[in-house]
């Protein structure tokens, strides 16, 4: 169980790096409550589009952009959230202010 977590929190930063400007600050947070954690990786990259909001979690969907493509195969989230659901939990992404993205996890079935 740790390891596949480990694994979504490898796929939450890895997103974020791939995503933000060199020199842009990544904040990841952790907090422990009573049952559960959670863990939220925020960064500072160009947000979502409207329309991928609801689709980001598809396998094999990527997101386009300007610039050159990140590489990939559009799995990383939707095998994290799977990972996440499959241990109780919830998943979570959205866009901040005008650019940048949360990812959250919360998993109450652990035992940390």
């Amino acid at each position: 169980d740790y390891v596949m977590i480990g694994q979504v929190l490898s796929n939450l930063i890895e997103n974020a790096v791939k995503y933000t400007p060199p020199g842009t600050e990544i904040t990841i947070r952790a907090v422990k409550t009573d049952g559960e954690i959670q863990v939220e990786v925020t960064d500072r990259g160009p947000g979502l589009p409207p329309d991928a909001i609801n689709r980001i979690f598809d396998p094999f969907y990527r997101v386009g952009g300007a610039g050159p493509r990140p590489r990939g195969l559009g799995l990383g989230l939707a095998v994290a959230k799977g990972l996440v659901e499959a241990h109780g939990g919830e998943f979570g992404r959205k866009t901040v202010g005008v650019g940048g993205r949360v990812s959250s996890l919360r998993c109450p079935s652990l035992r940390w």
